[in-house]
């Protein structure tokens, strides 16, 4: 039995004992109430909870790195494409399930002509599509239409006229148009109006790698879920081959950004041929900006046929971690070959090919077993992280409900038992205090509710205020720093002039544009969202702290009834933390389907620009003219009217940043942190509302015990102090496991 199946096999089983405890509780008579009901659904909801979470790990790196042979080799079957190159950003998210199954998320047709017309911003000639004499606004642009894409492809080639051979490298406006291009006639069966879910099983499951692996149906896509039948991945176990992680694309980054938040594990693959890239630097320093240096492990793929030694191999290993080291602290870095260790997993299905190269590789020994060992290593890292992990996310949680459950259930006994004592007088003394505790209680609980939801409002309030501050331009955060990055930008006009000279006036004002853009793209990406997600998680530390403490200050009235039933203050503060850690927000987080919202800003920019821009060429070009006309030096017309252009989309950009974060600001509170705050509300209100039903006594059926015959009650008291003594026990063994 592996060490996960031994925690929740124990927990379910402490659950299980916990729950037979409460029914014999509730056979009692002036026991059976409410409360007792509460806790039995509670514990029979423990082993649903327990297998309903998933672990979630990431396998991030530059292209051509081994992300998609590691997940494999992981899996011991060659599921995900390997070498795909496809720097769309998606995610392929593996689970296991009872039989291959692939589920294609679609974008719409709304989504994918957004995404163009975005890159179609500012084109030359770009407000009309003309076609057999009629005239479409790109407003209504549309790639199903023949005309629509005929006019895309005229202006791809433009743009690459404009781009020219020696631009330094691709651009995501051009690989986008390309792609779209491209994929059209093969992914336009699929897509809908709508989003929509493409499945694929059995024979056909392989057909999910046409998605993924090429990047012209890629863009059509927004994930990609796999449940696979395989006998050694864990059940609660999600693994995601995350592409996309050095994206030309800026806000393609964001959507993985987007799905690191939710991890527990980020596998960072580094390719031995190359060692540590730029791509690498830049995405590494990404993360640790984003608070999660401490999720990531660091895996050295190795290319045996690169390495003529065991020697060099380790040299290259010792390279790399040296290098990470400036970047994270204390990498943990593990160098084998993922192609070799799939090889040998799947050796009976190799093609002969890769069977020779599998016999080749075996020759060297050293090497191998080298390789073999590190794996070993990983791996059984990797298992201990994950048996950490699952306890904290899965596990941890529903133990302290049932720990929860338990101390109330002991001090429900114990005020029982006191009611039942042989002096007639302490018994008497014990059953007006509980009345006048559960009278009190009832009280306190009705002003609880109403002070609640009051409280829900105010955190509410709280909450929109300190996300009002935290985009407001005059406090140094978020606005502040896109506004000073906005009026910082510098274009470089001597190379866009070039570009006018070439293509046209029109065709450099489209790349000045897409620069400017990609570079703002970029700093969102880089720097303001990794800072909205701390500033994210901190209002969650808040919150946490804030229902603890709130705990704590509706508890004052009921400690009287603490001392009677002889509960040490330790116990109540022990009590409290138990209560405090059994607010779960990550799982709260995970039942709503919450995620933080993408920091999209999509600024649109105005005809306004373009007008501004050709009224500055104008103009200079009728100073030109008189220059020549009295032979004096005329300034250059093409620079100058671009530097009017530059001055005029950052005086756009800047008028539209107030609109979009109010747009983002909205979305935050109303789709993430609202819905947040209620639940918890909820979830600690139910929480509370148990704690005073705790105090509920049936006064009629108590004075009934209270009055049987001595040899009665005392066969009863055994029964109390029997289940007292049991809950005693399960909480020894919950304290063990805790310890574990």
């Amino acid at each position: 039995m592996t060490a996960k199946e031994s925690i929740s096999t124990q927990i379910e089983q402490i659950a299980s004992d916990t729950g037979k405890i409460i029914e014999r509780m509730a056979g009692e008579p002036g026991l059976a109430d409410p409360i007792t009901e509460k806790w039995l659904t509670t514990c029979s909801a423990i082993p649903h909870h327990l297998q309903s979470g998933y672990l979630k790990i990431a396998v991030a790196g530059s292209i051509k790195s081994g992300k998609s042979t590691l997940i494999n080799a992981l899996l011991g079957k060659d599921l995900v494409q390997r070498g795909a190159g496809v720097v769309t950003a998606m995610t392929t998210r593996i689970r296991k399930g009872k039989k291959h199954l692939a589920k294609i998320h679609l974008k719409s047709w709304d989504e994918i002509n957004a995404d163009i017309q975005e890159a179609l911003t500012l084109f030359p000639e770009s407000e009309t599509v003309e076609a057999d004499n009629d005239v479409k606004t790109l407003d209504a642009f549309d790639i199903r239409r023949q005309h629509d894409r005929s006019y895309l492809f005229q202006s791809l080639e433009r743009l690459k006229t404009a781009i020219g051979p020696d631009s330094g490298g691709l651009r995501p406006e051009t690989v986008l148009i390309q792609n779209a291009l491209e994929g059209y006639e093969r992914a336009g069966e699929w897509v809908q109006a709508d989003a929509c879910v493409l499945e694929f099983s059995g024979k056909s499951f392989s057909r999910h790698k046409t998605f993924s692996a090429d990047p012209s149906m890629a863009i059509f896509v927004r994930d990609i879920e796999l449940d696979v039948p395989v006998q050694t991945m864990d059940s609660q176990v999600e693994i995601a081959d995350c592409q996309g992680a050095d994206s030309i694309d800026s806000r393609q980054l964001m959507h993985i950004q987007n799905y690191l938040e939710s991890v527990n594990l980020i596998l960072y693959v580094i390719s031995s041929r190359t060692g540590l890239r730029e791509a690498d630097t830049r995405f590494i320093s990404l993360i640790k900006s984003m608070g999660l240096a401490g999720h990531m492990v660091f895996v050295n793929n190795v290319d045996i046929s690169e390495h003529q030694n065991m020697e060099n191999m380790a040299h290259v290993s010792r390279r790399i971690e040296t290098e990470l080291a400036l970047l994270v602290e204390n990498p943990r870095l593990y160098s084998f070959s993922c192609l070799y260790e799939l090889f040998e997993k799947t050796e009976n299905t190799l093609p002969a090919k890769d069977r020779k190269r599998l016999s080749f590789w075996r020759e060297d020994k050293k090497i191998t077993s080298g390789s073999r060992k590190e794996t070993d290593r990983f791996l059984q890292d990797l298992s201990s992280r994950l048996d950490k992990d699952r306890f904290n996310l899965l596990a941890a949680n529903p133990l302290k409900r049932v720990e929860l459950i338990l101390h109330a259930a002991s001090k429900k006994l114990s005020l029982y038992t006191a009611a039942l004592s042989e002096d007639s007088k302490k018994s008497d003394q014990a059953l007006e205090e509980m009345i006048r505790i559960s009278e009190n209680a009832q009280k306190i609980e009705a002003i609880v509710e109403h002070s609640l939801t009051n409280t829900t409002k105010s955190l509410e309030q709280k909450v929109r205020k300190d996300i009002n501050l935290f985009f407001s331009k005059g406090n140094g955060q978020v606005h502040s720093r896109l506004d000073a990055f906005i009026k910082s930008y510098a274009f470089n006009l001597e190379s866009y002039d070039t570009a006018a000279a070439h293509s046209g006036v029109p065709a450099a004002l489209y790349l000045m544009f897409q620069d400017f853009k990609a570079a703002f793209d970029s700093f969102v990406a880089r720097e303001i969202y990794p800072q909205l997600t701390g500033f994210v998680s901190e209002i969650e530390d808040q919150l946490s702290t804030y229902y603890g403490s709130l705990f704590n200050s509706y508890q004052i009235e009921l400690r009287r009834v603490d001392l009677l039933s002889g509960q040490a203050e330790h116990d109540r503060v022990e009590e409290q933390e138990i209560l405090t850690d059994a607010l779960d927000f990550a799982g709260l987080k995970r039942i709503l389907g919450l995620s933080l919202p993408v920091l999209t800003l999509q600024l649109r920019y105005s005809a306004r620009i373009k007008l501004s821009a050709f009224a500055g060429f104008g103009a200079q070009s009728l100073m030109d003219i008189a220059s020549r006309i009295f032979n004096k030096p005329g300034a250059n017309v093409r620079s100058t009217g671009l530097s009017k252009a530059a001055r005029s989309i950052k005086v756009q950009c800047i008028r539209a940043l107030p609109a979009q974060l109010e747009n983002y600001k909205h979305q935050l509170m109303e789709q993430f942190l609202v819905p947040l705050i209620q639940s918890a509300s909820r979830e600690f209100g139910e929480i509370i509302s148990q704690g005073y039903q705790l105090y509920d006594t049936k006064k009629e059926e108590i004075e009934e015990q209270i009055h049987k015959d001595r040899g009665y009650k005392k066969e009863q008291g055994e029964d109390l102090d029997q289940m007292l003594n049991d809950i005693n026990k399960i909480l020894v063994r919950i304290e063990k496991i805790a310890l574990v």
